[in-house]
Formats: C-alpha cells, structure tokens, sequence
C-alpha cells in the first residue's frame, strides 16, 4: 500500500484513525460476485474490491499474478451457475433485468484495464462465460485515480450499478448502500492525501 508509514487497516485500506470497515453494512444479494483480482491491485490503498468482500458476504475473490497460484484456478469455492463478467467489450451486450436469477455469478476482473483484459483472456473458466457491459449512466465519482476510459468506472461503482440490475426490487436499496459506503471511501482517502500534501 502506498505510504506504509501509516498503519492502515487490513479490510478498508484507510488508516487506523480513518478506519470504515465497521460502518459498512453487511448486504444479501441473490447474485453471487466474484472479482478476479491482480494482487498488486489487491493491495494498493485505492482498492475498492475489499470493500465489496466486507459488504457482500458471498463474494469470492481469485488472485492472478501470484508465483505459487495455480494457473487457471478459479475462486477458492466452486462457481455454479450462469456467470456474467462484466467489462466493457465491444461485443459485450448491455445488462438487463433479464439477467437476474439466484443462478447468476457476476464476474468483475479488477485492476488496470490490461490486467483486467489479460485475466479475461488468459483464465480458462472465464473464456465461455457471456460478457455484459453496464447499461450507461452518470460518470464515475471515483477521484483517487484517473480512468483511461471516459466510462471508466471503480470496481464497486461498477457492482454498484450491476446489482442495481440485477437484485430486482431490492437492487435500488443495495445500489445506494454501496454507493455510499463508496463516497465515504473516496472522501476519507482524499483527505489523508490531502494531509500528506
């Protein structure tokens, strides 16, 4: 993480003093998640895939780039159902209410848009999975780093707006409850930079 000279907690990634990790709400979804994560990304201070794994308790994550991982392996626990992996393609089709039911696995590939193309690429049980793209909304509030894509979104931005998709009725509530938990991230991240300059 960058300035290790400041402890920061494990789960959120913030400072100690910053910590969110007990504000964030724990959430039930229908949809299984699974991030397909680099471990350098896993492990920058601006990640907001550990944020997910805290407010959704059926996320399973998959680690690429690590020198004992096994090649091709999937998430720890098994993956059953229709998987959707959400990445802007240009073959991808738009998501849709359609998609939802309690067999759904969204993949969402974590990381730079190269690590997150090659996992797409080179992992074995991702390659016949159906490709979905977010229907377009507003832009990303996401100020920790500059997206190379005007539509570029963080990852929990992203599964934000996924599951407020796919979680029907309740999809609304889960979007704005990670949404905020989102903004209260990115405004505390802000502020220790905001120190440190």
């Amino acid at each position: 993480m960058r300035s290790r000279r400041i402890p920061r907690c494990v789960g959120c990634g913030l400072p100690l003093a910053l910590c969110l990790c007990a504000s964030i709400p724990r959430l039930e979804t229908v949809t299984t998640l699974a991030l397909v994560a680099h471990h350098t990304e896993w492990s920058r201070s601006s990640n907001t895939g550990r944020l997910l794994v805290r407010a959704l308790p059926t996320t399973r994550v998959a680690l690429r780039g690590l020198r004992d991982a096994t090649p091709g392996a999937p998430p720890e626990a098994p993956l059953v159902g229709r998987r959707l992996v959400l990445f802007p393609e240009p073959d991808a089709r738009t998501l849709t209410r359609a998609d939802a039911g309690d067999d759904r696995v969204l993949v969402v590939p974590e990381g730079s848009w190269g690590q997150a193309s090659r996992a797409l690429r080179r992992e074995p049980w991702l390659r016949d999975a159906e490709r979905v793209s977010l229907p377009s909304g507003a832009p990303s509030r996401y100020r920790l780093r500059t997206a190379p894509r005007d539509e570029g979104l963080s990852t929990l931005e992203a599964v934000a707006r996924a599951l407020g998709v796919l979680e029907g009725e309740a999809g609304e509530a889960i979007e704005c409850a990670l949404l905020a938990v989102f903004e209260a991230f990115v405004a505390r991240s802000i502020s220790v930079r905001g120190r440190r300059a």
